[in-house]
């Protein structure tokens, strides 16, 4: 059952499941989102081979850099508390990844500029196959070559409509983006997430590197500045309901030119 009265979240909170983030600094730049995935901390760098497939690949915490945590084994799991430090200013932002499309392997190539379709692409599963209040974006997992792409992608929406196309990106990508560059790719007007994507649309050769596409809920938002400890507890966060093997992705939208290092824990109230 879901934690629906005081003494039910009160307990639930006391019992909660401590969860561990410490990320090393990363090269980020201002007012561009940035991916902790890939440095090296705890959870440990994140698996740069997943999705590549036609049909791409539902996240899991099972996935090597998801923030790993134990289903409950009966109820719902809810961000209770977020607490932590960082070195540099700016907001931090997580996120649920639903599915991944990877380049490489036999998913997407970096070089092609016409459109690449997936194949039977991989449902979602949390929490159904809708995609409501989901989000797409494109990850830099290794530093890509000097081709300014326009990249766009062909999708259908929560509502089931198809040919859906998102509008340009913003930031606008940039050639030879740093590992953990995340660029959002804006929904059609009047769309509130993304059920499945059929193709991705280039433009321009992004000449080398290696990047994916996601489908991510977002979770929670918190603002930090430099070196001055930050919390929210369940009434900022809004007691979010994680659902069970949920892959947990912390973004980090910097005022500057790096990311930390940043050290942060998740109380997972369960009940």
């Amino acid at each position: 059952m879901a934690i629906t009265t005081m003494d039910g979240l009160v307990s639930a909170l006391g019992a909660s499941q401590k969860l561990l983030i410490n990320k090393q600094n990363v090269t980020a730049v201002a007012g561009r989102m940035t991916s902790l995935w890939t440095p090296g901390g705890q959870p440990g760098a994140g698996s740069v081979t997943l999705g590549q497939a036609a049909a791409g690949a539902v996240s899991t915490k099972a996935d090597a850099g998801a923030v790993p945590f134990t289903n409950p084994g009966s109820g719902n799991s809810y961000l209770g508390k977020i607490s932590g430090n960082c070195a540099a200013s700016g907001t931090i932002v997580l996120f649920d990844v639903l599915w991944i499309w990877g380049s490489g392997g036999s998913g997407w190539v970096v070089t092609t500029t016409t459109a690449q379709s997936t194949t039977s692409p991989a449902a979602l599963t949390r929490p159904d196959a809708n995609g409501v209040n989901t989000e797409a974006w494109m990850e830099v997992l290794a530093t890509m070559g000097a081709g300014a792409a326009t990249p766009s992608l062909s999708y259908t929406n929560s509502a089931a409509t198809a040919g859906r196309t998102t509008t340009a990106l913003s930031p606008l990508y940039s050639a030879a983006s740093v590992i953990g560059s995340m660029y959002n790719l804006p929904l059609q007007a009047g769309d509130d997430g993304v059920k499945t994507i059929q193709s991705l649309t280039l433009g321009t050769s992004m000449t080398s590197g290696t990047a994916r596409i996601i489908i991510a809920r977002r979770l929670a938002e918190i603002p930090c500045q430099a070196n001055v400890g930050f919390l929210a507890d369940f009434a900022d966060l809004g007691l979010p309901r994680v659902y069970d093997s949920a892959s947990l992705l912390v973004g980090f939208l910097p005022n500057s030119t790096v990311s930390g290092p940043m050290m942060m824990g998740i109380s997972l109230a369960q009940g």
